[in-house]
């Protein structure tokens, strides 16, 4: 074992104890000289994903327009689920722009909608977490705009992480609009320490 080239880079050692469920410090306090790091974490093909338990999951939404309300689409991932959502993308597909907002967890109803389901077809008896549901609220209460998606910038550029008991809600930005949005997320068990 080399004596040089010390790592001491606290968030690399942090994600690799915690992502290989070490027992013991830094996984790697120094590099032997014949050793070439690579810091390349993921980098896995999409039907891979079922070996390491994540289910890709994709669903097309629409709520019609009601007269004096606002158009919603919720996403939640249910207390105590033990599962961690990562969606992954959001896409305008209608005529009406909506804001991408972070929001309490509800104790409305929800189901999951029959317009979502699984990408890998291996998941095709597993239930989802996630669970979504349209409304027509008589007013929307957001605590945290990600961003607006309208007609000229249509794709939510990022991913949102949902843990338990976590949601994230797409609001028309004006009453009597129809919300038409297709979503992409993959579900997978939480590791160790991934949850606070």
């Amino acid at each position: 074992m080399g004596v040089f080239n010390e790592i001491d880079e606290g968030g690399l050692n942090s994600i690799l104890v915690r992502r290989l469920a070490m027992k013991t410090g830094s996984p790697a306090p120094s590099i032997a000289p014949e050793i070439m790091p690579d810091l390349t974490l993921e980098s896995d093909r999409p039907e891979w994903g079922y070996l390491k338990g994540e289910m890709l999951c994709s669903g097309a939404f629409e709520q019609l327009l009601a007269a004096g309300l606002f158009s919603v689409l919720t996403l939640r991932n249910p207390s105590g689920s033990g599962l961690l959502a990562t969606v992954t993308r959001i896409q305008n597909t209608g005529a009406a722009p909506f804001r991408v907002c972070r929001i309490a967890f509800g104790t409305e109803a929800m189901t999951t909608t029959a317009y979502a389901g699984v990408q890998d077809l291996r998941f095709r008896f597993r239930t989802m977490a996630m669970q979504t549901a349209t409304s027509t609220p008589g007013a929307v209460a957001n605590q945290g705009v990600f961003c607006n998606l309208d007609t000229g910038f249509r794709v939510f550029p990022g991913a949102i992480v949902l843990p338990p008991g976590s949601a994230v809600q797409l609001q028309t930005l004006a009453v009597n609009t129809t919300l038409s949005a297709e979503v992409s997320w993959y579900e997978r068990a939480a590791q160790g320490g991934e949850l606070v």
